[in-house]
């Protein structure tokens, strides 16, 4: 079977900015942030990557493609590139999806 290469769309969602401003507050601990969106980073082992899971009721509008697009922009507005690219996994939930799919968001 061929290798099917896609590439993402573009900013689709009217709030895009808006997402990743304040997943980057949240990923930079800022104070008097609400509870959400919840943040879990998971390190994989035997390697240097993280799995990204965000816990968001607000995500139930913006598609899942570019959910994950915006995880990564926030990271690396909020860290940098270099930490950007250890993410293997950016998966935006809302909190049923993440129940459904049996994710730990609490900890």
């Amino acid at each position: 079977m061929p290798v099917i290469r896609k590439r993402l769309g573009p900013r689709d969602h009217p709030e895009h900015d808006r997402f990743v401003a304040e997943l980057v507050r949240h990923i930079r601990n800022e104070p008097g942030l609400p509870d959400f969106p919840k943040i879990v980073e998971e390190d994989v082992r035997l390697s240097n990557n993280l799995r990204v899971y965000v816990s968001w009721d607000d995500w139930g509008s913006v598609p899942e493609t570019e959910r994950s697009e915006i995880i990564l922009e926030a990271y690396s507005q909020a860290r940098g590139v270099p930490e950007m690219l250890r993410i293997s996994v950016a998966m935006g939930l809302t909190p049923l999806e993440a129940r459904q799919l049996g994710i730990d968001i609490d900890g």
